[in-house]
C-alpha cells in the first residue's frame, strides 16, 4: 500500500497484468477481489448471482466475505494512481540513466 493512500479505509486491491497494465479490482480484500472478478467467468449468466453463489461457497469453506451483494462490493478511490506514480518513477530512473 502506498503510503499517500488513507489509513482509514481499505486498501485497493490491484491486478497487473503482462502489460504493466493496472486494473483495480472491487472488493476490501484479495478473496472478494478474486471472487468478484471470477463471478463473470461462471456458467452463470447473471454476475450478481454468480457472486452470491462464490461467496456461499466461500463461507462454507471458511472464508466467508463482507458481502453476498455484488452491487455493495467496495469499488475503491486511489489517493495515488498507480500507472502515474509507474511514469514518474520510470521518468526519474530515465533521468538519472540520462
Amino acid at each position: 500500500m502506498h503510503p499517500g493512500e488513507p489509513a482509514d479505509r481499505p486498501p485497493p486491491v490491484l491486478e497487473l497484468d503482462t502489460e504493466f497494465t493496472y486494473w483495480g479490482l472491487a472488493g476490501r480484500n484479495l478473496a472478494e477481489a478474486c471472487a468478484s472478478e471470477r463471478a463473470h467467468y461462471q456458467d452463470e449468466p447473471d454476475e450478481r448471482l454468480a457472486f452470491a453463489q462464490l461467496a456461499d461457497q466461500l463461507a462454507e469453506l471458511g472464508l466467508p466475505l463482507s458481502t453476498r451483494d455484488y452491487d455493495a462490493l467496495h469499488d475503491p478511490d486511489y489517493a495515488v494512481d498507480p500507472e502515474e506514480l509507474t511514469q514518474e518513477l520510470i521518468d526519474a530512473e530515465r533521468e538519472k540513466r540520462a
